[in-house]
């Protein structure tokens, strides 16, 4: 087609096939360029949204586990005082109470870890000891409860005791 013109009547003259060729070719490249970088584009949106959750997650967990170590405190003060009752250690249940409410609606809540099998995912094993009769691997003491978000990702894993049997031997 290299004899061949074409015309464009409204601006410019006669227009050789190759020069329309290579404007196509242009038009073509151009166009491919828009749709690279609109993709670009797009998954640069979808990695900023995926970031930004990412560190909402992280922000949430670290204020929530800041709340379960005053949680763990009023929890140990309460057992410090015993069986006395009065007032100011109801006020401090109710307290404690409330910030557990506070977890659950973020949540995230307490898992039982007395006499379940040991998971590393989920404990962290302070001690062990023998106990006869006892499962091999059984968390026999809790020493700190351990929690967990409602998908069961934990949030703080359990301190324990567990039971080895192979120590006694």
């Amino acid at each position: 087609m290299s004899g061949e013109s074409t015309t464009n009547e409204e601006t410019h003259g006669p227009v050789s096939g190759e020069d329309y060729a290579r404007v196509c070719d242009e038009r073509d490249d151009l166009q491919n360029r828009l749709m690279r970088l609109a993709a670009d584009l797009d998954n640069i949106r979808k990695r900023t949204h995926r970031e930004i959750e990412a560190g909402r997650t992280r922000e949430r967990e670290s204020i929530l586990r800041s709340m379960i170590e005053v949680i763990d405190n009023f929890e140990r003060a309460l057992s410090a005082a015993g069986a006395e009752q009065n007032e100011w250690l109801e006020g401090l249940e109710g307290i404690r109470l409330q910030m557990l409410e506070v977890l659950r609606r973020h949540g995230a809540r307490a898992f039982e870890a007395g006499g379940a099998k040991f998971d590393p995912q989920r404990h962290e094993a302070l001690a062990a000891v023998s106990i006869p009769n006892t499962e091999d691997g059984i968390v026999v003491e809790v020493i700190q409860i351990g929690y967990e978000f409602e998908d069961g990702a934990v949030l703080r894993p359990a301190k324990v005791v567990v039971n080895r049997i192979a120590d006694a031997q």
